[in-house]
């Protein structure tokens, strides 16, 4: 692990004086995960950018207390990307998600679609309405491609 970025001197309760990370820097994890970004008493808070090594996954957007949570950006190797609110590293709030040729805008709820969303399909259909856990259900709107379209209830 190294860090190379701005930091404060402190002294603790017990006289030590310690070095913390505090402005901007980068800190490298032993499995070369890397963030770039601002720190606030050595804990990742402001903007910054993580890019997790292993599970191949970035973040660019808002820490707060060593959180993704504020505004950001999120991508997986699967090729998915969302943009819109987080919350403690959760997809939570309003948010835009681009998934295997979907395309879905919404409230999410800790990784979850649950309230009113609009999904567009490759196929060019479309379902305006709510979803609950992450399933259609409730009232909404399914627009087929060919014109057709469905308004009531939905449940699962």
């Amino acid at each position: 692990m190294s860090y190379k970025g701005e930091t404060k001197r402190v002294q603790l309760a017990s006289g030590e004086e310690v070095s913390l990370r505090h402005g901007l820097g980068t800190f490298t994890y032993k499995d070369n995960s890397e963030y770039h970004g601002q720190w606030f008493y050595n804990k990742k808070h402001g903007e910054g950018e993580f890019h997790h090594y292993s599970s191949n996954t970035s973040y660019i957007g808002e820490f707060q207390h060593n959180e993704m949570t504020g505004k950001g950006v999120k991508k997986w190797i699967n090729g998915a990307i969302y943009t819109g609110n987080f919350h403690i590293g959760h997809c939570h709030g309003l948010g835009n998600l681009i998934y295997n040729n979907l395309k879905i805008n919404g409230l999410f709820h800790y990784n979850q679609l649950h309230g009113n969303a609009t999904v567009n399909y490759e196929n060019n259909d479309q379902y305006i309405g709510q979803f609950y856990h992450h399933q259609l259900h409730g009232k909404g709107q399914y627009k087929y491609n060919n014109g057709a379209s469905y308004n009531g209830l939905l449940k699962n």
